[in-house]
């Protein structure tokens, strides 16, 4: 089976970050961007979203991978994306522990006034990207907490169904259900249909 290009270009640029290209380092975290924001929405619940943006917990991540790329060395597969994602789930887990501590609202302190990976992103389509992300935030925050950790682990974590279904405590089988039907859920949830033009 031929490699997926889509991957073959992120390995590329991986690789490219790795040997210390800083225009490769921006390219990989732009690239994998639209992932981070989606999985970060999903891991939000709602105490965080009530007081603190997305994009400022994302930025944060980006920031940190883009300072730690360079030592980061890769151990097994997915090794990138679970490094990231474990730097994510430590963000956010920050972010929930002061917000609660400090028992106030939003802040603007965890806010990068430089936008590391989204610097060549026109106004135009920096808003119509947004109004796309806000919608899939909106439904994603309506699906059940099994819905969301299934979509996180399946489409971006990249793990098989019987890998989901070990993190989650259920058979492979179950997860390939519980995967399809939270698709069916945040597809009606953001209105688009089987036969529709979207996709999720």
């Amino acid at each position: 089976m031929p490699d997926d290009p889509q991957k073959s270009m992120t390995r590329l640029l991986f690789e490219r970050a790795q040997a210390g290209e800083r225009a490769a380092v921006e390219q990989l975290l732009e690239r994998i961007r639209p992932r981070l924001e989606v999985w970060v929405a999903a891991r939000l619940g709602e105490f965080l979203r009530a007081r603190v943006e997305a994009d400022d917990i994302v930025q944060e991540i980006l920031l940190k991978a883009y300072q730690g790329l360079p030592n980061f060395v890769p151990k097994g597969k997915n090794a990138f994306y679970g490094w990231l994602f474990t730097i994510a789930e430590h963000r956010i887990i920050e972010w929930s522990d002061k917000l609660r501590a400090a028992k106030r609202g939003p802040g603007r302190d965890g806010e990068l006034a430089v936008d590391v990976a989204g610097s060549t992103t026109t106004p135009s389509r920096a808003a119509a990207r947004k109004e796309d992300r806000d919608l899939l935030f909106e439904a994603l925050a309506q699906l059940p907490e099994r819905y969301r950790e299934i979509l996180r682990l399946r489409r971006l974590e990249e793990l098989s169904n019987d890998e989901a279904g070990a993190r989650m405590g259920i058979t492979g089988k179950n997860a390939s259900v519980l995967y399809v039907r939270a698709l069916e859920a945040l597809r009606k949830q953001m209105g688009v249909t089987p036969e529709g033009t979207g996709s999720v």
